[in-house]
């Protein structure tokens, strides 16, 4: 399990919580283990969501200063482009096939 990567330390987080919830059930407290639970799904909620927009964060900020400056943004607009110019020439074709016939 590698800690520096997000997946290592959601993995980890989930085996510490299970390991917390085994050790209160073994205490025999069930109505605190049930709590305790509770409290952790919550917790491993907001902490995959700050995950998540960490990794968006840096993922966009390692590639340039704004979202538009990510590779994959590049592309979809590279492509939309394209698709632009493609149908700028269709339109121009389309008067000249008229005048033909």
């Amino acid at each position: 399990m590698n800690l520096k990567t997000p997946a290592g330390i959601l993995t980890a987080g989930i085996v510490v919580s299970v390991v917390v919830y085994l050790g209160i059930v073994l205490v025999a407290q069930p109505a605190l283990a049930l709590a305790a639970m509770i409290a952790i799904i919550i917790v491993a909620f907001w902490v995959v969501v700050g995950v998540m927009i960490y990794g968006a964060q840096e993922n966009v900020s390692g590639h340039g200063l704004t979202a538009s400056d990510a590779p994959s943004v590049q592309a979809w607009n590279d492509r939309a482009d394209r698709l632009d110019e493609l149908k700028d020439k269709q339109a121009q074709a389309a008067p000249e096939a008229k005048q033909e016939r």
